[in-house]
């Protein structure tokens, strides 16, 4: 595989910075961060800078050091027992301390609707696939 320097003209771009894992494409940001024990908080925006507002409905907790890995064809954060996984298209996988699947994305990109998929993997859950889509006046910034 190429050089990060070279994928990241075509793919994303990887970085750690802080106790934080970024991935960058185009307009595109995004930061996977320790959120207390076991969890993550993912933050995602498309505008120049993130909003300064703190949308998080807890404070964050200590979470120790996360393990931040960056190659030339992903990342992943650990965090105590979950880990995130983004690839070079910027899909995110979480996985448990045992490398079971439990949330993974999947894109569905039509022309007029950009929407993003999550589904999780544990059959005891009794919630369906999670979605997330913007409106046309939303993309715009409107």
């Amino acid at each position: 595989m190429a050089a990060q320097d070279e994928v990241k003209i075509v793919f994303g771009y990887f970085e750690r910075k802080g106790n934080a894992l970024c991935y960058r494409y185009e307009s595109e940001r995004l930061i996977i961060e320790p959120w207390g024990a076991n969890s993550l908080r993912v933050r995602a925006w498309k505008t120049p800078e993130m909003d300064p507002q703190d949308w998080a409905l807890l404070p964050p907790q200590n979470s120790g050091n996360p393990v931040i890995v960056v190659h030339e064809d992903g990342g992943s954060i650990t965090n105590g027992k979950i880990r995130a996984e983004i690839n070079l298209i910027g899909r995110i996988t979480f996985y448990n301390e045992r490398g079971e699947i439990l949330l993974q994305e999947y894109l569905c990109r039509l022309p007029a609707y950009h929407a993003v998929y999550f589904k999780h993997f544990r059959k005891d859950l009794r919630h369906g696939p999670v979605s997330a889509a913007l409106s046309g006046s939303e993309r715009r910034g409107s």
